[in-house]
């Protein structure tokens, strides 16, 4: 994918002209530079509206926010150098969060400013010529990327202010929006985003990046499910599965490899360019390397209990995690001598030296949707339904996948760790039992999905993170999930800054 990459350079150039910059109150009208309404350029406009993902707006803050869905989580431990590295992470992983916490405030502020940005390109693109097509499609492209980063809001901190339309800085006293206000807006900006969207094979090869009919379907499913609308999440995930527009990566472990960016199985990344000389570091990548070799920090280190999740001689362990002593291109993983309780590193994240590139700048997508999880959204709507045959179908083909992929490593020689070979490796599934089924599901999603993001929401969505991560704290002995107190600890508290800014119009979440 190549070619991707070098287009993806020149929309970084584009976007170093264009830039649309504001200050940290997201509500406040930002200086526009060269972008004005009077000279806006729809293609460039949308173009800044993706650069403005790659790190562009906080290169800093980024990385911290893609991983809280396993740093919260039982899959994975902060990591860093010591305890108090990254203490607000810290602070967050034992859910002793408080208002005036860094990272609530980064989530908050980085997607406001966003939405901002989504905000003023909408507002322009609805008053071109809907007739053209490029037009449409662009609009299009903006309303998948408005509903995805509302949704990340809505999970994160439940009600939050709806903002549609750029605001001057003497409208900013918005109140919280409804979480069910806010996911039947977030519904209708995917359902127009769909008929507004090319398929992605209706995509030329140097538009692959872009969101696509698809990208809208996957997160319109990935919604209803969070609202436990399984007719409604079954039926787009099965228009999706049907479209032929994707497929499973033969082999797991080509998944995360450079090759596979934007490939069969990808329904929508964050695209970071390959680039030494422009600005755009693929720091979540970078965050999840050792800090001792391979020019790592050392943060959110698996857990062992998410090894264990794996059932014996599971190929995607390896193609998940990388061990301490595992030698790589003749160097030595050395996960030792920092905050790294079990030895482990994402190997999702991880790249040998002679395929990183430049350090931070080594292009590494941030994959958003992929193929196997809409199977497994599939899978559990229809178990919801009382569809078992169906849900074991489609679960099914994930675990063949994973049951023919590789057991070796050609860049990595195991040293510590040895992938088990039982007779019957990931056997199908056959249990039909509703409840049983589910847990099978869910697990099947733990282990597929591992430091992709998503856990600590999936068990707060499933209604068990607290009994989960209280658990993991006994049973390890740990800080971590010790304090979850159902009923508050399922939302982040709403930014300090932003009460204060709005003179108590915006009200905490509870229990903060």
């Amino acid at each position: 994918m190549k070619s991707i990459k070098k287009i993806y350079k020149l929309l970084i150039v584009s976007f170093l002209l264009c830039t649309v910059s504001c200050d940290d109150d997201f509500l406040d009208v930002p200086p526009l530079g060269l972008v004005s309404d009077a000279n806006f350029d729809p293609v460039m406009a949308v173009t800044s509206c993706y650069n403005i993902m790659g790190n562009y707006d906080n290169r800093w803050s980024d990385w911290r926010i893609l991983i809280l869905g396993d740093a919260l989580s039982d899959d994975a431990w902060k990591g860093g150098s010591s305890q108090t590295d990254q203490i607000d992470i810290y602070q967050m992983n034992i859910f002793a969060t408080i208002p005036s916490n860094v990272i609530p405030r980064d989530v908050w502020s980085m997607y406001y400013r966003r939405i901002f940005r989504f905000n003023w390109a909408i507002v322009n693109l609805q008053g071109l010529d809907q007739e053209i097509a490029l037009n449409r499609r662009l609009l299009g492209e903006v309303k998948f990327l408005r509903a995805m980063h509302y949704f990340w809001l809505v999970r994160s901190f439940g009600d939050v202010p709806l903002v549609e339309e750029p605001l001057s800085s003497d409208q900013h006293n918005k109140v919280r929006e409804s979480e069910i206000n806010l996911y039947e807006f977030i519904e209708r900006e995917l359902l127009e985003a769909i008929d507004l969207l090319p398929t992605k094979s209706e995509y030329q090869l140097r538009d692959l990046g872009r969101a696509t009919e698809g990208s809208a379907r996957g997160l319109l499913s990935k919604v209803y499910l969070y609202q436990e609308k399984w007719s409604e999440a079954l039926d787009q995930a099965g228009l999706i599965i049907n479209s032929g527009d994707y497929q499973l990566e033969t082999d797991f472990g080509n998944i995360f490899s450079r090759e596979a960016q934007h490939g069969p199985e990808s329904l929508f990344e964050i695209t970071f360019a390959e680039n030494d000389q422009l600005s755009n570091p693929t720091y979540h990548a970078i965050a999840q390397r050792s800090r001792n070799v391979f020019g790592g920090w050392g943060l959110n280190c698996p857990t062992k209990d998410l090894l264990d999740a794996f059932e014996p001689g599971d190929p995607r362990t390896i193609h998940t995690i990388t061990f301490h002593g595992d030698i790589t291109e003749g160097q030595t993983h050395d996960h030792s001598g920092y905050d790294n309780p079990d030895q482990m590193h994402n190997m999702k994240a991880f790249k040998p030296v002679s395929l990183q590139g430049n350090s931070a700048n080594d292009g590494e997508n941030f994959r958003v949707m992929r193929y196997a999880e809409i199977l497994l959204i599939y899978a559990e709507a229809a178990n919801e339904l009382g569809q078992s045959g169906e849900a074991l179908e489609k679960l099914n083909l994930v675990r063949e996948r994973a049951r023919n992929s590789s057991r070796t490593d050609r860049y990595r020689t195991f040293i510590n760790f040895e992938l088990a070979e039982p007779e019957n490796v990931l056997p199908e599934i056959t249990e039909t039992g509703q409840t049983e089924l589910r847990e099978i599901i869910w697990q099947e999603r733990r282990v597929e999905l591992a430091l992709e993001g998503d856990r600590f929401y999936d068990l707060v969505r499933q209604g068990r993170a607290g009994d989960v991560l209280r658990s993991f704290s006994q049973q390890y002995n740990a800080d971590k999930g010790s304090n979850f107190q159902d009923g508050i600890h399922e939302r982040f508290p709403v930014p300090q800054d932003e009460i204060d800014r709005t003179n108590g119009l915006i009200i905490q979440n509870n229990g903060y």
